[in-house]
């Protein structure tokens, strides 16, 4: 049935100075949680912190010009153009001239699917943030910690790899951690452990390399399989990019295994995407 929206309801609005937000459609106006639809009008100079929403946002600009900032460029889109900006990656608006415009995002606008950035460099926790889970932060320190976990990554990349099965399933933990403290002597490491809070059992771990300048890197990241699902991929995903972020990094990277495609829709959340097939020669066996 049909439904007319006789009139906006006015969201309090984030960054100085004040700007006006009339929400014709979502949470707060009909109910709905899919769909928000929302007119901005906002003043010259006005700017918020940056944000990295767990929404994909679509602005038509009707006057003026906003900014939108990512990681990459700023980008300036005037009267009669519109922007696209996806959920789970960073950007920050300004209106420096003023502008008004229309906002939809999908799914609806929350204040807690906005995740604006807050002082410290910590990033809030999404929605999915488990409440079980605890999560401790250290340098090289922790790297023993994680052994048990990436024997089942390794087992998991051995069992899925179509040509390299049984190099990888011949290294060792101690050939890991070498690797990756000879590889980053002059970088910055970060790991982080995810465990439960009743039973300290290790539910995921992330390991994250970083120089001011540079490509941060994600070494390794993996989730105990039977804790999949409780948004911990995605915490630990969150911390290590705000924390190369704050080391000054020049972009970040992964590389995923041959085989394990299957992450590529998890890495592409948080903006990463195929660049390079890195191909290694493997001697015929006799």
């Amino acid at each position: 049935m049909m439904q007319v929206i006789e009139s906006p309801t006015v969201i309090a609005a984030a960054g100085e100075p004040p700007k006006q937000i009339e929400e014709y459609v979502g949470v707060s106006v009909t109910g709905t949680k899919t769909l928000s639809i929302a007119r901005m009008v906002s003043p010259p100079g006005w700017s918020e912190e940056g944000q990295t929403p767990e929404f994909d946002e679509y602005t038509v600009v009707l006057s003026g010009a906003l900014h939108v900032e990512s990681r990459e460029e700023v980008a300036i889109i005037r009267a009669g153009q519109a922007v696209i900006t996806p959920a789970h990656s960073w950007v920050r608006y300004s209106t420096p001239d003023g502008a008004e415009y229309i906002a939809v995002c999908h799914p609806a606008f929350t204040r807690e699917r906005v995740r604006r950035d807050v002082p410290g460099g910590e990033t809030p926790a999404s929605p999915d943030y488990h409440d079980s889970i605890m999560y401790e932060t250290g340098g090289s320190d922790l790297l023993d910690r994680v052994a048990t976990l990436w024997l089942l990554q390794r087992d998991h990349h051995a069992a899925t790899s179509r040509f390299f099965s049984d190099q990888i399933r011949n290294r060792t933990f101690d050939d890991r951690r070498s690797d990756i403290l000879s590889q980053n002597r002059n970088r910055s490491l970060l790991v982080i452990l995810a465990r439960e809070k009743e039973t300290g059992e290790m539910a995921g771990f992330c390991i994250s390399s970083a120089a001011r300048g540079e490509p941060g890197e994600i070494e390794s990241i993996f989730v105990h399989p039977q804790m999949r699902g409780w948004g911990i991929g995605s915490e630990l995903m969150r911390r290590s990019r705000t924390w190369m972020e704050h080391c000054g990094c020049d972009g970040c990277r992964v590389m995923v295994g041959d085989g394990n495609e299957d992450v590529l829709p998890f890495y592409q959340k948080f903006g990463f995407f195929p660049r390079y097939h890195h191909l290694l020669f493997r001697p015929e066996r006799s």
